[in-house]
This record gives C-alpha cells, structure tokens and sequence, in this order.
C-alpha cells in the first residue's frame, strides 16, 4: 500500500481539493494545491528517494538517512545550504550558503498524482539552448539554433550565438564518410 506524504493538513488545501473535485475552478485549485505542497515540503529536511545522483550530492556534503515514505528520504544539507521555492509550484532549487542555484527537484504535491525526483547537481557552468527561440525561429520558418552558455555561480548568460543549421532534407543527402 503506497504511503502519501503530500496530502496536506492545511484548510486552504483541503478546500482546494474539494473545489478541484467538485470541478468548480478544477485548475486553478490544482495549481493552488501545488502551491500549497510546496510552501510546506520547502521546510523540511528531506529529499526525493527517486534520486539517481545521490553519490554527486553527497560528494558535495549531504548525509542521506531513513526512507520517509514512497516519495522522501531524510537528508542533512551541507552548513548553510536549503531548499528554495521557485515560481513554479512544481520545481524547488537547492541553494548553497551564498545563495547560488545548486540543484533542483521536481514534486507534484496532488493526491491523486504524487510523485518527486531528483535532477543532479548543477555544474558551474552550463552550455545550453534558449528553446523559446528557437520556438520563434521555427515559427518564421527558419532553422536557427540558439546556445548560450551560463555561469549557475554568478546567474550570468556569458555567451549566446544563433547559429542556421542545415535543414534535414540536405542532412539526410549527406552519405557518412568511410575511412
């Protein structure tokens, strides 16, 4: 039998649930209750079980303990580091003691659909693509993509550069070379 942490003990919460059941302002209730979990999960000091980078957090000083339930597991954060809540309901950062976005989780706080995950930590450095434009690009009919690269550290965008990659139709004429 599965063991639900998220369900909250908090009126607003519970109010929400039967609004979102009864179907009046079903969405906005649901995202209320996302709020609402992670508003409460964000002071505890726990972490999701279904986490594959466990030996990359404690390379970084967290001490993992007991399995809590199904979604949790007890955790002790380095000095100084916690968890922050982002403005989406769903995700939460891990900040060192300076504040820097080290890490990331994912929690669905619904009844009816609970779940969390680990994502690994986040390296000083980042090359990335910025997907709304790219979006954008697409949508005018080109084939641009866009990189950038970010410093987690400081929160600094250090280099971007669109680049128009060759369309598929030419990438697949292309014959692999044969050494």
């Amino acid at each position: 039998m599965r063991s639900f942490s998220g369900v909250s003990t908090q009126p607003s919460s519970n109010l929400n649930l039967v609004l979102a059941l009864s179907g009046a302002n079903s969405s906005e209730a649901v995202e209320q209750a996302e709020r609402d979990g992670q508003a409460l999960e964000v002071s505890k000091q726990r972490l999701p079980w279904d986490n594959k980078h466990r030996e990359a957090y404690e390379s970084l000083g967290f001490t993992f303990g007991d399995k809590i339930d199904d979604l949790w597991q007890s955790v002790t954060f380095p000095p100084g580091w916690s968890k922050r809540p982002t403005d989406h309901a769903l995700y939460t950062d891990i900040v060192d003691e300076q504040g820097n976005r080290r890490g990331s989780y994912f929690y669905k706080a619904v009844f009816y659909d609970q779940s969390a995950s680990m994502w690994p930590p986040l390296p000083r450095y980042q090359v990335t693509t910025d997907f709304e434009a790219v979006q954008r690009a697409r949508a005018k009919g080109t084939n641009d993509y866009v990189a950038i690269v970010l410093d987690h550290k400081s929160g600094a965008e250090l280099y971007r550069e669109s680049v128009s990659l060759p369309d598929r139709e030419r990438l697949a004429r292309v014959q692999p070379r044969t050494p």
